[in-house]
This record gives C-alpha cells, sequence and structure tokens, in this order.
C-alpha cells in the first residue's frame, strides 16, 4: 500500500508532472554548447510536458560522463519522501488513470 503522503501529492499533482511520473519524460534536444576547458561537451534536454530538464556531460566522442536533472517547482515529492517505493509509483499511476477516464467520460459528456 502506497504511503499517505505520496497518495496525497499525487492528487494535488499538475497533470503533466503526473504524467511525466507515469509513462516517462518526453525528451527534446534544449541546448548544447562545448566547454573547452573541460574538453567536454554540455548537451540539455526538456521534456516537452513538463519542462524537467536533463544535463549531460559528455566527452569529444560522445560518451556521457554524468548527468543530472533540474526539476521545474512542484515536481520532487514532498521533503522527507525519500525514494518512491513501487507502491508509491503505483499510486501515481492509478491517480494518472482516474484523471483520464474522467477527462474521457467528460468529453463524451459534451458531445
Amino acid at each position: 500500500m502506497a504511503r499517505k503522503e505520496v497518495v496525497d501529492w499525487a492528487g494535488k499533482l499538475r497533470g503533466s508532472f503526473l504524467a511525466c511520473r507515469d509513462m516517462g519524460h518526453v525528451w527534446h534536444p534544449f541546448t548544447a554548447r562545448y566547454v573547452d576547458a573541460d574538453r567536454v561537451y554540455l548537451r540539455t534536454l526538456r521534456c516537452n510536458r513538463c519542462k524537467t530538464e536533463r544535463v549531460q556531460e559528455l566527452s569529444m566522442t560522445g560518451l556521457i560522463f554524468r548527468s543530472w536533472y533540474k526539476y521545474p517547482d512542484g515536481y520532487a515529492a514532498p521533503d522527507g519522501t525519500g525514494h518512491l517505493l513501487a507502491e508509491d509509483r503505483g499510486s501515481l499511476r492509478a491517480e494518472s488513470i482516474v484523471r483520464y477516464i474522467e477527462r474521457e467520460q467528460a468529453k463524451a459528456g459534451n458531445r
């Protein structure tokens, strides 16, 4: 069973954040530059849906040395939540599915 604080948080998450937590990010190139002093490329990918940024440091031959994320405000789990458990992730998916069904039902009612 998912933790109550995660279920509550999922219910308040913006739709785009919830979709990415459910199905994963939709990455697209955002910026890229060469850092001469370090002899590396810095590439930023950005999610079209939630605007999370994935920054990668790459070698001259394209090997990824390291990467990190920049999350928009409201995307991260509440402080103290720690690592999301399988049950927590399930509650995020369930919230996403319920919202989708409600949207579809609302559309059908407007026809």
